[in-house]
């Protein structure tokens, strides 16, 4: 871990919702922090699989919707925090699935 000042939450104003995403857009994740270390997220890729005999015709999404919590944060300047990853919660079962507009999402 970085040398740093460890405080109890991160700055109230630091951005709450991050996007990190692929250039081609074909998956992203979308994380939302609070200044407790909590978050909550979700994670989407799209895969070139088409089947119109299995009945999704346009593709597959992979999904995974998650929560979780960072501890031991540390402030080392103005601009950057460290923190230590504590939980993480995928939020649905593995293998599950639906159909909806011709994409088949899967868990």
């Amino acid at each position: 871990m970085p040398e740093g000042e460890a405080v109890s939450a991160l700055p109230g104003n630091i951005p709450q919702s991050f996007l990190l995403t692929s250039a081609t857009n074909l998956w992203k994740t979308e994380l939302t922090l609070k200044p407790d270390g909590s978050f909550s997220g979700l994670y989407t890729e799209q895969v070139d699989e088409r089947s119109e005999i299995d009945g999704y015709p346009n593709g597959k999404v992979l999904i995974c919707e998650f929560t979780g919590k960072f501890d031991n944060i540390m402030k080392i300047n103005d601009y950057t925090y460290a923190m230590k990853l504590a939980e993480l919660d995928n939020s649905w079962e593995n293998d599950n699935y639906w159909i909806e507009d011709g994409v088949i999402y899967e868990t």
